[in-house]
């Protein structure tokens, strides 16, 4: 964050978008570097503005300044023509500081080409985006084989083979009871062709129950409802190197809260976790793992929550 490019503060944000990361850069703005703040500017000022309001009710400094300062949440003008009429009228920038004859003048026609200009070009950018990406990719594994090829010729450098999975894989006692058969597909990467009620369809072979999947392997899981999801039934996790990003987590027919002990455990091995319905978990987990990201999906079949 910075002002008139200074940097005023700086931020450690590992993860996606949170109410909570706007909320302390207002706190450190009015509070610590004592800049008032007239208007805040979000794109989804209409919900973050009532938890704002209670959240700087704990800091009472921050809260005094608030009134004082009479500091305003609104949308702003590339954003707003994405919400309800209603809410356009009651946080609409414009309306809230603007005289009437520049509400109507050029900036809110502006604003208007300019979410109408985006709205048309939008799929076309998108597969732009995309073929530019796989044009990325492509030259990346060209200049790669080259230089693998340059070494080898060079430096008699061989290309290591790659080594053979193990098919079983026994954690120690300190890492929880479970032991995982690991399979793998013959072709490709593992991924979740269909599912029902009793199990999952993993690369055309029919499983039964909840499974585990990481890159080119599978294995069974032993939980079959989100109460069975502890930290040593997710011990995979400690034995694959390096550490997955990713857990995508199945939780069944719909989707469950992760409890608060095993979301921290994770959190501490440096594990983030997206907790879906088994639905969108299997779409999830076969597009990153397609993509080669370091991620496992641990799935409850639909049947879980029954």
């Amino acid at each position: 964050m910075c002002r008139h490019n200074v940097v005023a503060h700086l931020m450690d944000i590992a993860t996606g978008e949170r109410y909570i990361y706007a909320s302390v850069l207002l706190y450190v703005l009015m509070v610590t570097c004592h800049i008032p703040v007239l208007f805040v500017w979000y794109d989804i000022n209409c919900r973050f503005s009532a938890y704002f309001r209670q959240w700087a009710c704990k800091h009472p400094m921050l809260a005094s300044l608030l009134v004082y300062v009479g500091t305003k949440f609104v949308l702003p003008i590339f954003h707003r023509y994405s919400h309800s009429a209603a809410c356009q009228q009651k946080n609409d920038a414009l309306y809230h500081y603007m005289t009437l004859r520049n509400r109507q003048g050029r900036l809110e026609r502006a604003g208007q080409l300019y979410n109408w200009r985006q709205a048309r070009r939008i799929v076309t950018l998108l597969c732009d985006m995309t073929a530019k990406a796989v044009r990325v990719r492509d030259a990346a594994d060209s200049q790669l084989s080259d230089l693998l090829g340059e070494l080898e010729a060079t430096h008699g450098y061989h290309t290591p083979q790659r080594r053979p999975l193990a098919t079983s894989v026994h954690p120690s006692s300190s890492q929880g009871p479970e032991d995982f058969d690991l399979i793998s597909p013959e072709l490709g990467v593992a991924r979740i062709d269909g599912l029902n009620d009793a199990g999952f369809v993993v690369n055309n072979v029919q499983v039964e129950g909840a499974v585990m999947l990481s890159g080119d392997v599978f294995t069974l899981w032993s939980a079959s409802r989100m109460a069975d999801v502890t930290i040593d039934s997710l011990s995979l996790l400690r034995l694959l190197k390096p550490v997955p990003d990713l857990l995508v987590l199945g939780c069944g027919r719909r989707m469950q809260r992760l409890p608060p002990d095993l979301a921290w455990q994770l959190h501490h091995m440096g594990v983030r976790v997206d907790a879906l319905d088994t639905t969108n978990a299997v779409s999830t987990f076969n597009v990153l793992n397609q993509e080669g990201r370091k991620v496992v999906g641990a799935l409850l079949p639909l049947g879980a929550d029954d």
